[in-house]
């Protein structure tokens, strides 16, 4: 009876990733189609295909450029987001209860308000603060954890910390920076892990942020270049099949690993 159960669960696992690499599949094989050519309807695998479309994709826009700004802008992005939400789930562990609850409340309010109705206030703000068209804008939401779900999750980690091992580190002469490097990253690494992944995912696809802050061509990261080729118009339609490649492969990448770094991170 265990056996049939471990056998359906792994069948159901991989359906379910089946339906879930389907697009990613129906992607790259558009992506292939010459440049310049239609697909015909029906027609999953194309009659020539090539590589063409991802030369041209590097040709019509600077998408080497795009590639390396989003890059960068990720690998500050991702460590800040990280100790700013560790931190502040910290912090929150050390609330009272009512305090905690308060706290929990504001975060899912936060996290509840659509994106759209604080695009003109920061943009306002930016723009006074003369860092629009720089990549300040982008990494300011690290500034407060990247996400108010990635606070919450360090917040939850953070709980099952027991506050008489905190008190006790304190009481021996620990700072709280201390506290946080040596008790509690060890003990919250695999939601710490998590919290990574997700903002990576979160700053490379995002694609509001830079069109509202980056005018100049040279600062103007992937989601921008891929932007560009779809107003080329449908004659580059398999151009653009090919940059979106380009930016789904690293999020594959990611999701192919982050199993094994999670399990590494629970097995330690």
């Amino acid at each position: 009876m265990v056996r049939a159960g471990a056998w359906l669960r792994s069948g159901v696992l991989v359906l379910l990733a089946l339906a879930f690499a389907a697009p990613v599949l129906l992607l790259a094989v558009a992506s292939l189609q010459p440049p310049g050519s239609a697909p015909v309807p029906g027609a999953l695998w194309p009659e020539s295909p090539s590589l063409a479309a991802y030369a041209a994709a590097f040709d019509l826009v600077p998408m080497a450029r795009g590639l390396l700004n989003s890059l960068l802008v990720l690998l500050l992005y991702v460590p800040l987001s990280v100790v700013v939400a560790s931190l502040a789930g910290l912090g929150l562990r050390r609330l009272t209860p009512r305090g905690q609850l308060w706290a929990l409340l504001m975060l899912v309010g936060a996290a509840s308000i659509p994106y759209a109705a604080i695009w003109l206030p920061r943009f306002l703000l930016f723009q006074w603060l003369g860092l629009s068209g720089s990549w300040a804008p982008l990494w300011a939401p690290a500034l407060m954890g990247g996400h108010p779900l990635l606070v919450l999750l360090c917040f939850v980690a953070a709980r099952a910390l027991p506050l008489s091992q905190l008190e006790a580190a304190r009481l021996e002469g620990a700072g709280w920076l201390r506290i946080w490097w040596q008790v509690v990253v060890p003990q919250t690494r695999p939601a710490l892990v998590a919290t990574a992944l997700l903002a990576a995912a979160w700053c490379w696809a995002s694609f509001t942020d830079p069109l509202l802050y980056l005018h100049r061509e040279q600062s103007q990261t992937a989601p921008l270049m891929l932007y560009a080729l779809e107003l080329l118009g449908a004659s580059n339609w398999s151009v653009l099949m090919a940059a979106s490649m380009l930016l789904t492969v690293p999020v594959m990448l990611v999701l192919l690993f982050a199993p094994r770094a999670l399990n590494r991170t629970l097995g330690d």
